[in-house]
């Protein structure tokens, strides 16, 4: 599962981030989700989260639409439900970039 998720996740961010992914999975507070794969892939999305000093992070979530992405992101909120959590998003603009959205 790790290398599909790594494949995934360098075609999502352009660049390959094996070292930083892995030390996320380390530092999970939970297994990463993913989503079940699709004809055209090994994986179609998947979610890490872990535990921080002031709360709990969320992200990367990457997915190949929208409807897992927030699969994805509903399961996680309710696990965590009642604890601070700080979201971490990219969201694809009208533009075709990516712009970086921080909610808390």
């Amino acid at each position: 599962m790790r290398q599909e998720l790594h494949e995934i996740d360098q075609e999502a961010f352009g660049a390959e981030r094996g070292e930083l992914l892995n030390g996320l999975i380390a530092d999970a507070c939970c297994e990463p989700a993913v989503v079940a794969a699709d004809r055209s892939r090994s994986l179609a999305g998947y979610r890490l989260a872990r535990r921080g000093n002031r709360a709990f992070y969320v992200g990367p979530i990457i997915a190949v639409d929208q409807s897992e992405a927030a699969s994805l992101l509903d399961a996680i909120l309710a696990r965590l439900q009642g604890q601070k959590i700080y979201l971490d998003l990219l969201v694809l603009t009208q533009t075709g970039s990516y712009s970086r959205i921080v909610d808390s």
